[in-house]
Order: structure tokens, then sequence, then C-alpha cells
């Protein structure tokens, strides 16, 4: 008996332990970082900053470790064990190749192609290598459209280098997307078989779709962008007449043949929502004053 009772008292002091050092420590020292040293602003930005947030970017992009998370949530010592068992490689691949690193790889590719700056464009390119196969194959799994964006930094790069296994990777970019089409209203499914669309998907697919098409000079995949933002400015006209609400919403709900928000649905409005469609506006097929009347009607109906 008294080997049991040492034996509990010993598991208690182990798991005691485990839950200072997993869960009390890494909950306790940001906190307690933030006390010692706070972060300060900047008084004066340096001359060189452009190269500075350059070479963070390129270090964040070449590290395997994915730092640009969507969900900043403090997890429990009991919830750490038991995501532990489920750190399978298709989480890895989930967090990695998703919208925040490629978002990061097309503004690090956007500015060096801006300021012709070739030295880390051959960075770049190598880099992008991890992304890409010989053959112009996705080297990672496309099951998502959050990974359009991708789609543009190799349009990027073939418009750069001509080599056609940059256009190729699109091309699987765009069948992805095609395929998840509501074959009812043509609108791009944000997951497939998923009831709600996220404004996510109009930033998402809109700016890439627009460029593909320009570079196969292809008029239906245009017309494929700006079918998106015509069901989305309806489904917002729905919306209006009822509530107060002029912002989009995160979510609508699709109904067969029109996407539509329904009564009982509470949507909720995010910085994020409006970031998005701007950005599936930045690429209009049409000129300056049609955007910003588009936009007016969009979000001040």
């Amino acid at each position: 008996m008294a080997y049991i009772f040492y034996f509990i008292i010993l598991a208690f002091i182990l798991l005691g332990t485990l839950v200072f050092i997993y869960d009390v420590i890494p909950n306790m020292y940001p906190k307690i970082l933030r006390k010692i040293s706070p972060v300060k602003p900047l008084t004066k930005v340096p001359d060189n900053y452009e190269q500075t947030i350059l070479k963070a970017a390129f270090k964040m992009a070449l590290s395997n470790k994915v730092t640009m998370v969507w969900e900043d949530r403090q997890e429990s010592f009991t919830q750490k064990i038991l995501n532990s068992f489920n750190k399978r490689k298709s989480n890895v691949e989930f967090r990695k190749y998703n919208y925040p690193r490629a978002f990061l790889l097309l503004g690090i590719l956007t500015y060096i192609l801006k300021v012709e700056d070739k030295k880390n464009l051959k960075k770049f390119k190598l880099m992008f290598e991890e992304y890409i196969t010989d053959g112009g194959i996705p080297s990672f799994t496309v099951n998502k459209v959050d990974q359009a964006p991708m789609g543009i930094v190799s349009l990027l790069l073939y418009n750069t280098y001509g080599e056609e296994k940059y256009l190729h990777f699109s091309k699987e970019i765009y069948e992805y997307i095609n395929e998840n089409l509501d074959k009812e209203n043509g609108v791009i499914d944000y997951r497939s078989g998923a009831e709600r669309v996220l404004n996510d998907m109009l930033g998402l697919t809109v700016p890439f779709l627009i460029e593909y098409g320009r570079s196969i000079n292809d008029e239906t995949i245009i017309e494929l962008a700006k079918r998106q933002r015509k069901e989305r400015k309806r489904a917002l006209a729905n919306q209006a007449k009822r509530k107060t609400n002029k912002l989009p919403a995160k979510t609508t709900e699709t109904d067969s043949s029109l996407m539509m928000e329904r009564e009982e649905t509470k949507s909720t409005i995010t910085l994020e929502s409006v970031i998005h469609f701007l950005q599936s506006l930045q690429k209009d097929y049409y000129d300056t004053h049609e955007s910003k009347r588009k936009i007016e009607k969009l979000f001040f109906y």
C-alpha cells in the first residue's frame, strides 16, 4: 500500500511540474515580458525601413514555422496534450499553404518587382521552388480557395521569366476554383458543400481570376470573376432591405439559386471582410470611375 501511495504522490508532482512548464510559464512569460520590457512605438522611421521590412518578410517566408495565425488563443495544458495527438502532416500543410503565407509571398514579390530589385528577385524565385515542381504542379495539395493568391504570385513570375511552369501552376489553381462552382448560380464555394460563403472568397479569388483570364486572354474567366461580385451585390441588396447594416457581413448563406443571408442568421462584421472586398475591387476589370461607383454601391447601398 505504501508503494501505491508514493506512486500517486509522485504522479501528482510530475503532473504539477508538467502543468507549470507547459501551461503556467507559456501563459505568464509573455505578460511578464511585456511588463518588464514594453513595446515602444517608433519616434522616427528609419531611412532603410523598406529593406528592414523586406528582410523580415523573407525570414518569415523561408521559415517552416508558421507565425501567421488567424486565431490568437491560449490553449490549456489538457488541450495541448490532445492536440499533440492530432498534429499530422495535414495540419502543418493547412497552416503553411494557406492565405497568410500566400499574401506574404505576394507582398514580397510585388515590392521586389516595383523597385526592380534583381538580386532579391533571384532569391525569391529560388524560394518559390519549394512550392512548385519542375512540371508546374503545386508541391502542396490544392484544396482551398485561400491558396488562390499563390496563383497571382506564379503569374507574376511567368510574366517576368516567361517559364511555362508558372502558367501551369496558375492553371492548377484555376481548375480547383472552377471545380468548386455552385452549378445553379455560378458562385464559388468557399468550402466544398458549405452552406455559407465568406466574403474572403471574393478577395481571394477575384483578383486571381482577372489576372489569369488576362494572361491567357480568356474573357469567360473574367466574366466568372465579375459574376461573384454581382451575386454578392444581390445578397447585400436583400440584406439592406431587412437591416440597417451597411457593411458586408462576414458570411452569407446560400439559397440554391441566390446567395443571400437569412433573417435569422446573425452575421459578424469584420475588418477582414472589408479588406477582402477591397482586394477584389482593386483588380477590377473596369476603369477607375467604374470601380469607384461599384465601391459606393457595395458599401453604401
